[in-house]
């Protein structure tokens, strides 16, 4: 590696492996961030301004910039000394000379000359002690005057490197890190207890499902059963014995690069459900191999032979990469595997992995149980293999193609980063990007706050889903994100835009708010980062250079050229939060702001959205109890945005009502995520006293809490008011019903809400906008095409989720697998948009009134509405249908006064403009 413009070179293998034996911030990617800052690097740079360059990529702390100080003024040195050996052979004006033999002497006695040297350098004990130490080496090595000369040159020359530095250094020079110019704040920002992802349902209840006993082995009396048996032997004595029983305990083992990593810390909130649940379970971090295993900080480490003879009666549960069990070689397990071989059962969850050859981890088969998937599907099979209920091969499950890609993402190069948007599933995580990329701080924590900060009522961040999609981003896994990462995602993209800053400016606001009321103090356990504030321009240059020594000169250049930066905004004058000293009484602060704002407004609306913004505020019970009054207490349905486009409606190889197929031109909605539920429809008929279903109907005979003749009808098909059935989709209900439901709903929320028409439910059934696709498609392109697909512009499919009818019982509940009754909604997977059950678990109302064919449809997407007609349309199939019927294309229709036990609804929701 070249060292600026200067004529000297280093090892950079060799300086890199250095600094990896301080246990600085040295990963796979250390190379290319170097590489790439020296290949971009002015022309005029010295070695002392590289040197500032290249310090934040591997430092964590100030004691580890003192030792990168030393390692690179002792590789400095070196290259200094082999470059005068060099230039002194290429001259040949002398032929080892006097002084070219006392160079070559210099350089072979590293361990003593520059031993001596490079320790007062390090040591920073001064110039003078520096120079007399190697004047004393030199003549105590050589016991000659004269050797003394080429000793005074070289310290002479360090001497006048140290005098050109502190010319440099007279220019003016950031403050101390506690030290900010006049007129300037710092705020810090800390969270007062651990943020934590929405973990999803089904793992979450696998964790759950985890709670068992095992058998000890050793029997012992069963007094009660022995002496009913004795009795029923008319008392000849017939022992009975029962086994010593244990809870099962789990051994969590993770891959982790550091305390941030942000994969570890996605598979760490499945050991922290198994602790909510007091399931007994340990759990150690490892780095590049299980041999060595860590604690929480990373600081004490132990061999893994002695953890496995502590606990060599758990479940061992492992979540790492393949390639760390198996030689590139041959694919064979590496001989330490066998230290594993010791646990009776044993699960290996490979984090990344798009397609894998099941063929490779079978040669673990001797290691582990299983070989699965870190996502919903892998962590079921484990439910099922410790419940001795799988039937499937080893390591079978993970030769399935994922819906969703789990592969990782290398990115150092501009074009890639700019091509980000094509290579994630889902584009709303640009913007969670991009205000990660703004605060220089980088930590599992900070990611879920701003997670936070930008989820709403139609998008949560923090799901393991998409957290799994960053991590599978290298700067979240090694929680560090180059300076020329970040300058180009927030100088040369748009995904963050205005309206998103000021959601998090307001976020940040209101954390700070609470943490000064409640007088909490950050510690390095809490802080997650800091804003700053200044109200003079003229102390902006001031406030750039302790950003740029305290974070990074990126974000100190940010500054200046995006004065709106959600890092950097101005904050109320006359700041509140400590003591009332007297005089005039401090103006109100945020809070009170936003109560009255929510007053004055005084609807539905404005009081949900203050209950949001401050959970924990002045003002929360008296904003609940206005809720309660205003909108009996009603909790908006969760909504999916669905991006408008153009599609094919009906189908040429179904029946003759879903004909013709004709082209049809969507706008942008959103869709309910879930069908509506008991819980959710029972609100409304609370608050309206009317709209009952058919089971709850005064006097009818399908009413479960009556002695009509048929009143076990709907029990039996899940429909009840207990809690176990309050997530089940609501049935028995009409058209007319669920119209004057949506009404109900849209009043409450001040929004405008409705059942969806034919086209929108079809759109968003089969996978969204499929136009690309089919320009795609004609050109041969493969690997784009497939990146289309993760964004909405997909394939459609023939049922909600899939093409292929063998796999239709992962997405839907239908006559196969429902066992003749609903089920909860959201327990199978969703299709391509994030929807769940649009095929299967129960038919659903459209707007639409129904017509025998599609000719003279409407194609913009609007409802199809003939009032000459009294029949209402209803799509999807449900529990008691066979596939065919689940297809997203098929039509049915019915009375709109018409009930039944396997039909609903769910809602759309369009965007105000």
């Amino acid at each position: 590696m070249k060292i600026g413009n200067t004529k000297y070179y280093i090892d950079l293998d060799a300086f890199i492996g250095s600094l990896a034996g301080e246990d600085m911030r040295v990963g796979v990617d250390t190379h290319l961030h170097i590489a790439h800052i020296v290949q971009q690097l002015p022309p005029n740079c010295d070695e002392k301004e590289l040197a500032a360059l290249l310090m934040p990529i591997v430092c964590k702390s100030k004691k580890q910039q003192d030792i990168f100080t030393g390692i690179y003024n002792r590789f400095l040195f070196q290259s200094i000394i082999e470059h005068t050996t060099d230039e002194k052979q290429s001259n040949g004006k002398t032929d080892k000379s006097f002084w070219q033999k006392r160079i070559e002497n210099i350089k072979t006695i590293p361990k003593t000359l520059q031993k001596v040297f490079l320790f007062f350098i390090e040591k920073r004990i001064g110039l003078v002690a520096a120079f007399v130490g190697v004047l004393v080496a030199e003549y105590l090595l050589f016991s000659t005057l004269y050797s003394l000369i080429p000793a005074l040159a070289i310290a002479l020359f360090f001497i006048a490197k140290e005098i050109q530095k502190k010319q440099q250094d007279k220019k003016p020079v950031a403050k101390r890190q506690n030290e900010l110019p006049k007129g300037c704040e710092m705020r810090e920002i800390c969270t007062t207890l651990p943020l934590q992802m929405n973990l999803p349902y089904e793992i979450s209840q696998t964790a759950a499902r985890l709670r068992t006993r095992q058998p000890l082995g050793i029997q012992q009396l069963n007094i009660g059963k022995t002496i009913e048996k004795t009795i029923c032997n008319l008392g000849a004595f017939t022992p009975e014995y029962k086994d010593y029983t244990q809870y099962t305990e789990y051994l969590v083992l993770i891959e982790a690069d550091n305390h941030n990593d942000h994969r570890a810390m996605l598979y760490n909130s499945f050991f922290a459900e198994l602790k909510n649940r007091n399931i007994p379970a340990k759990r150690y971090y490892f780095r590049q191999s299980p041999k060595l295993l860590y604690g929480e900080k990373f600081t004490e480490s132990k061999p893994l032979d002695e953890i496995v003879k502590q606990n060599a009666n758990s479940v061992l549960i492992v979540f790492a990469a393949l390639p760390l069990f198996l030689r590139a070689k041959d694919n064979k397990p590496y001989a330490w595997t066998d230290e594993l071989k010791p646990f009776a059962q044993s699960f290996l969850f490979l984090p990344f992995g798009y397609v894998i050859e099941a063929q490779m981890a079978t040669a673990l088969s001797g290691v582990f149980t299983d070989v699965l998937h870190a996502d919903q599907d892998g962590f079921k099979r484990l439910e099922d293999s410790l419940s001795n209920q799988s039937t499937q091969p080893f390591a079978q499950s993970i030769s399935l193609k994922k819906t969703i890609p789990l592969y990782p993402l290398a990115i150092n190069t501009k074009e890639e980063i700019l091509v980000l948007p094509q290579k994630l599933h889902d584009l709303r995580l640009l913007k969670w990007i991009f205000a990660c990329a703004v605060y220089p701080d980088f930590s599992w924590q900070l990611t879920l706050f701003l997670g936070n900060a930008l989820s709403d009522n139609y998008f949560t961040y923090n799901t393991w889903q998409n957290l799994q999609q960053l991590a599978r981003i290298e700067w979240f896994k090694s929680s560090y994100m180059p300076d020329y990462a970040r300058k180009i995602i927030l100088e040369e993209t748009n995904w963050l835009n205005q309206t998103d800053r000021q959601i998090i400016e307001k976020f940040i606001r209101r954390t700070i708010a609470e943490n000064e009321t409640a007088k909490f103090k950050c510690n390095e356990g809490n802080k997650l980062t800091e804003i700053y504030d200044y109200k003079n321009k003229n102390d902006l240059q001031a406030l750039q250079q302790n950003i740029a020594e305290k974070h990074s000169y990126i974000t100190a250049e940010l500054v200046d050229k995006k004065l709106n930066n959600i890092l950097f905004f101005d904050l109320p004058d006359n700041w509140t939060g400590g003591d009332d000293n007297g005089g005039d009484p401090p103006p109100p602060d945020i809070d009170t702001l936003a109560w009255q704002k929510a007053q004055k407004e005084n609807t539905c609306e404005s009081y949900n959205e203050y209950v949001a913004d401050f959970p924990e505020g002045k003002y929360i019970q008296e904003a609940k109890d206005l809720i309660k009054k205003l909108c009996g207490g009603h909790k908006e349905p969760e909504m999916v945005f669905v991006k408008g486009g153009k599609f094919i409606m009906g189908s040429n190889e179904g029946l003759d009502y879903e004909k013709p197929t004709h082209e049809v031109t969507v706008s942008d909605f959103y869709m309910g995520k879930y069908e509506v539920t008991i819980e959710e429809y029972m609100a409304f008929v609370e608050d309206t006293k009317g709209n009952k279903p058919e089971w709850l109907e005064e006097g009818n005979s399908y009413n479960i809490n009556e002695n009509g003749s048929n009143k076990n009808y709907y029990r039996e098909k899940g429909m009840s008011l207990e809690e176990k059935d309050k997530r089940k989709p609501i049935t028995g209900v009409s058209w007319n019903n669920a119209v004057a439901y949506c009404d109900w709903l849209s009043k409450k929320t001040g929004k405008k809400y409705s059942l969806p028409t034919e086209a929108q439910w079809e759109y968003a059934a089969g996978g969204g906008d499929d136009t690309k696709y089919v320009e795609m498609r004609r050109t041969n392109n493969v690997e784009t095409t497939h990146a289309l697909s993760l964004h909405g512009a997909s394939v459609r499919t023939k049922y909600a989720g899939t093409n292929n009818e063998n796999e239709l019982g992962k997405y839907a509940w239908y006559d196969k697998n429902s066992e003749s009754k609903t089920h909860e909604v959201g327990t199978r997977d969703p299709n391509q948009l994030g929807i769940y059950d649009m095929s299967g678990n129960v038919w659903e109302w459209c707007l639409d009134t129904w017509h025998g064919n599609y000719e003279k449809a409407p194609k913009d997407g609007s409802a199809w509405i003939d009032n000459s007609s009294t029949d209402r349309v209803f799509r999807g199939g449900g529990w008691h249908d066979r596939a065919s019927y689940c297809r997203v294309s098929l039509r049915n229709s019915w009375r709109a006064y018409y009930r039944i036990s396997y039909l609903g609804f769910r809602v759309v929701l369009v965007p105000s403009l």
